[in-house]
């Protein structure tokens, strides 16, 4: 969005069950825990994080209060095909040129 704050699209499973998903945002600005190079892995991995605290604003943005120990996981035998999955739909999204207003 700015040199300051950032927003990412991304895909959230709608049911745990299921394969179905819905477009979600989260913005944030970076800290000492969550870095831009970090977020740039989010290209052939993925972050696993312990825990996020946000506030709901605008619908499906999530603007991040706090991001406690980020971590960048690879993926294992198990969740590789769903993320394979994952990982083409958000290769195919188109890039967001509005910030949501609140």
């Amino acid at each position: 969005m700015n040199d300051s704050t950032y927003q990412i699209k991304c895909l959230k499973r709608i049911y745990p069950t299921t394969e179905d998903f819905r477009c979600v945002y989260l913005q944030f600005a970076l800290s000492d825990d969550l870095t831009l190079e970090m977020l740039n892995e989010f290209k052939t991995e993925y972050m696993k994080v312990t825990n996020i605290s946000y506030l709901t604003s605008c619908g499906n943005v999530f603007i991040v209060k706090k991001v406690e120990k980020p971590k960048i996981v690879k993926q294992n035998k198990y969740d590789a095909t769903l993320m394979n999955k994952v990982f083409y739909r958000l290769n195919h999204l188109k890039i967001q040129t509005k910030a949501c207003k609140s």
